[in-house]
């Protein structure tokens, strides 16, 4: 490693501990779902055996053992697994920068691409919790960057690194094992060597699916048995081929407004340089391939963001009775003008992104320049197969949110980056707009989940003066997904008047404002930096 890439590498890690400085990620409470998974550990950690719930669907015994490592020294905390995260994210972002240097050869891209990776706002806050959105894609991109090296030369210490991570990967989410597979199907098709000597390379496949079937009977044989997507097998999914026909087109389309978003200093170069390239002929099929998405993108434009980690400018779920169910209270965080112009920034980087397909799409019926390009087809065909692998499984649930699109958006930046030609230098100009577009990407990611974290924190002493100060039971209390899924966590029947499925009795509730039928009891107040301005998180009491 030379000392330009050291360079780089610690920017990466300087810029990142800013940002975590401005967010300040301590706190003993849950965020979203990952009261679930934390749960697990606590386990782990206090009672000394495995236990999970059927509630969730990933596999996640790896992140589980992950967790537990970081909880070990001072006993279990939420602070503690979100730091075990927070690790896995800067190394993700290293690996991703080293990997793309080995398809670019270009160090100022390499950056860009890292950096842009680093301030996406979906994937820094989830970086600041204990979900498995990035524990999943760090142990991917880990697998990724050794099957990429397997490529150049298929030497066992790039074959085991590659086997281990992508079963690492497979156990915190079933979708890992698209990365083996798509490995193995990438050696299938060379034809310098026989059909039996390439089958060995789906070994790493089946290694991961043994794995992975191990594990599930494992969780089964202890009484951890999931029950994913309420036991419905994926089958009966593929069953229904017009309402997967139409998921995959939709959720496409937001795929390609999220990438256009928060790729767009690459896909402007790469988008505009490969339009120029085509020939008249290709110029009308890219014109055709544009008007079939063209329907479905504006159709979109009215559901972007689509909510869950991006919401009206902010990050994170609100998951406070009065702004998830009554549906008031909730401030926007940004205005009308600047949300229209991150639809715009979606909608043309998205358009440059579907002129990027084509051109590779072009490049792989008709390889003439291949040796002007620093990544092999291997490398690229490898890489399409896992984009195409994890964004089928991701359309076939009935359910869906904006998080599931982040272990995707690297691989398609991959996909991008690897038609760039050797020697092409990242312009001055376009370098310098990078940066600005990075700044501001960050500065919204880093100030947004310091929103999200600080209302939580504010919501969190509210809960503790409610259960410890005045001894108010949680069966009394509606505080928010997070507070009655993690101290109650029983299912109690569905109420038209009453939040989520562990609410007993909701004669105390944490708000984010006035509630009516409700009396303001006590508020506390927390600085919000997107935009910067007091806020107040209220216990409110029923009349």
């Amino acid at each position: 490693m030379n000392r330009a890439t050291i360079r780089d590498i610690s920017a990466l890690i300087i810029i990142g501990l800013v940002m975590l400085i401005i967010v300040n990620p301590i706190g003993n409470f849950p965020l979203n779902d990952d009261w679930m998974y934390s749960r697990v550990v606590a386990y782990m950690v206090n009672k000394h055996y495995y236990f999970a719930s059927d509630w969730y669907s990933p596999v996640l015994t790896a992140q589980v053992l992950w967790g537990t490592l970081f909880c070990l020294p001072f006993g279990f905390s939420f602070t503690a697994l979100r730091i075990s995260v927070i690790v896995l994210g800067f190394a993700a972002v290293i690996v991703f920068y080293l990997l793309v240097n080995r398809f670019t050869s270009n160090r100022k891209l390499s950056l860009v691409c890292a950096l842009l990776l680093l301030v996406n706002p979906l994937f820094f806050p989830l970086a600041n919790s204990f979900m498995t959105d990035v524990p999943f894609l760090a142990f991917a991109i880990f697998a990724i960057f050794f099957f990429s090296k397997a490529f150049d030369s298929p030497k066992l210490k790039y074959i085991l690194p590659a086997i281990a991570f992508s079963v690492i990967a497979t156990l915190i989410r079933q979708f890992g094992v698209v990365i083996p597979l798509a490995f193995g199907l990438t050696q299938l098709m060379k034809s310098n060597r026989s059909i039996f000597s390439r089958l060995k390379y789906l070994l790493p496949a089946i290694v991961a699916v043994i794995a992975l079937e191990f594990t599930i009977k494992w969780l089964k044989h202890i009484g951890s048995e999931m029950h994913p997507y309420q036991d419905t097998p994926i089958s009966e999914f593929l069953s229904k081929p017009n309402l997967l026909a139409s998921q995959i087109f939709e959720r496409s389309s937001f795929l390609l407004y999220y990438c256009g978003l928060f790729l767009f200093p690459v896909l402007l170069f790469s988008g505009i340089k490969s339009f120029k390239g085509f020939s008249p002929g290709q110029k009308k099929g890219a014109g055709i391939f544009l008007l079939f998405f063209i329907p479905s993108l504006l159709f979109s434009w009215w559901r972007f963001p689509i909510g869950n980690m991006l919401n009206s400018g902010a990050v994170g779920p609100r998951t406070l009775h009065d702004v998830a169910f009554l549906h008031i209270n909730d401030v926007d965080n940004i205005s009308s003008f600047a949300r229209t112009a991150f639809s715009v920034i979606g909608l043309i980087g998205a358009i440059l992104l579907l002129l990027t397909m084509v051109n590779l799409i072009i490049r792989i019926i008709n390889p003439e320049e291949e040796n002007t390009v620093a990544s092999s087809p291997s490398q690229r065909i490898f890489v399409v197969l896992c984009t195409l692998g994890y964004a089928f499984l991701m359309c076939v649930p009935d359910f869906f949110f904006d998080r599931y699109l982040m272990p995707i958006i690297p691989l398609v930046l991959l996909i991008v980056i690897s038609q760039v030609a050797l020697g092409w230098q990242f312009k001055r100009l376009l370098f310098y707009f990078s940066l600005m577009y990075v700044f501001a990407l960050g500065y919204f990611s880093s100030a947004a989940t310091h929103d999200y974290i600080q209302w939580n924190r504010s919501r969190w002493e509210a809960l503790s003066y409610l259960t410890k100060e005045m001894k108010i039971s949680p069966h009394k209390i509606d505080g928010g997904y997070e507070f009655n899924g993690w101290t109650i966590g029983t299912y109690f029947p569905p109420n038209k008047d009453k939040s989520w499925w562990f609410v007993d009795d909701d004669e105390y509730m944490i708000s984010f404002g006035e509630i009516p039928g409700y009396n303001i009891l006590k508020k506390y107040p927390y600085t919000n930096y997107f935009p910067h301005e007091e806020r107040n998180i209220y216990i409110v009491h029923r009349k």
